[in-house]
């Protein structure tokens, strides 16, 4: 897995990217009281926090890693309450050119279904990566 630095909002929240390659990511983090709503599970914003990281994650790695991807839209479903450990997976479903669709989804320690997810995410290449592209190919 590429080594890309993590944003700090994700670090304080303690999200742990676990595994990546083009093909998915996934993410996990332990629940803190701090990551709590007032019914004791996870808040719906940290879970949805994890989906995008995670996504975008893999939105990354399914472009080589080349760049940066921005999202454009997400949309997430929460289905039970998340307890304990929280673990996410995602997987792109197809990329058109600058664009990478993906799923994803949230699960307890358990198994147990947390929350689904889909986002779009914009590929950009950095001005260095634009150069590297533009030798490669013999411009």
């Amino acid at each position: 897995m590429t080594t890309a630095i993590t944003p700090p909002f994700v670090a304080h929240l303690d999200i742990r990217h676990l595994y990546g390659n083009s093909e998915s990511a996934s993410a996990e983090v332990t629940l803190a009281p701090h990551h709590l709503n007032r019914s004791g599970s996870a808040h719906g914003g940290l879970v949805a926090t994890l989906l995008d990281t995670t996504l975008s994650r893999a939105a990354l790695l399914a472009c080589e890693s080349q760049g940066r991807v921005v999202t454009v839209e997400m949309s997430a479903s929460f289905i039970n309450p998340g307890l304990g450990t929280l673990r996410c997976w995602a997987w792109p479903t197809r990329r058109i050119e600058s664009w990478v669709f993906l799923e994803g989804e949230v699960c307890d320690e358990s198994g147990l279904l947390v929350a689904r997810g889909s986002a779009s995410f914009k590929h950009r290449l950095m001005p260095s990566d634009k150069g590297t592209a533009m030798r490669q190919a013999g411009c």
